[in-house]
């Protein structure tokens, strides 16, 4: 490895992994437009650390072919 551009970064890790448990809401408009939001406690995973912490999820998107009826 050379040396890192942004301070003492040497290393960044292979994986990440997370598990939660969350609890949100979601809504697809007629027109396809999506947004959700869900939160709860989770734990964090990689190479270096496990930690916990609250998991925030926001989505925003567009459902091809418009919503279900």
């Amino acid at each position: 490895m050379g040396t890192p551009i942004i301070g003492d970064l040497e290393y960044a890790s292979d994986y990440f992994y997370n598990g939660a448990l969350v609890y949100g809401i979601q809504r697809t408009y007629r027109k396809g437009f999506y947004w959700g939001l869900a939160f709860g406690p989770g734990i964090f995973v990689d190479d270096f650390y496990k930690d916990a912490g609250i998991l925030i999820d926001v989505r925003l998107g567009w459902v091809v072919g418009g919503r279900k009826k």
